[in-house]
């Protein structure tokens, strides 16, 4: 096993760990720190939510074999169902592909998991360039 395979099999068996964040003294917080830190906060889910689509589209595009069983691998370790299991490869799969800008704005705490979702759901039936060009008209309106 490598290295880079040894840190994520620690990170996928040890208590997961947000850095500062474990620090933060909530109660302590003023109003205006509690905003803060839920703004804060849903950054890093973002940024979680980017970084579980990466792991995803890497494993949906790695998938070769005729009776591959990465679906069923997935299913079966994140305990989801094969239709949310799907779902969330087809959005991994379409963020990377089609809309990277989209994921990388999720990556960054910019956008949300529900708004890149949004994207991929309206634009699930057009050419790729006409979705790439609604994707353009998109994301200049999402709130900072």
């Amino acid at each position: 096993m490598n290295t880079t395979d040894t840190l994520a099999r620690d990170l996928a068996h040890n208590p997961p760990h947000a850095g500062a964040w474990e620090t933060l003294h909530i109660p302590a917080l003023s109003r205006d720190g509690l905003i803060d830190a839920l703004i804060g906060a849903e950054r890093l889910l973002a940024h979680a939510h980017a970084l579980r689509t990466r792991i995803l589209a890497t494993l949906a595009h790695t998938r070769t074999a005729p009776l591959d069983c990465t679906e069923e691998e997935i299913t079966a370790a994140l305990r989801w169902s094969p239709t949310t299991t799907r779902d969330h490869l087809h959005l991994a799969q379409t963020l990377t592909d089609q809309f990277p800008e989209t994921l990388t704005l999720l990556d960054t705490g910019h956008a949300t998991l529900p708004q890149a979702t949004a994207l991929v759901e309206i634009t699930s039936g057009l050419e790729p360039e006409v979705a790439r060009a609604a994707q353009a008209r998109i994301l200049p309106r999402l709130p900072q």
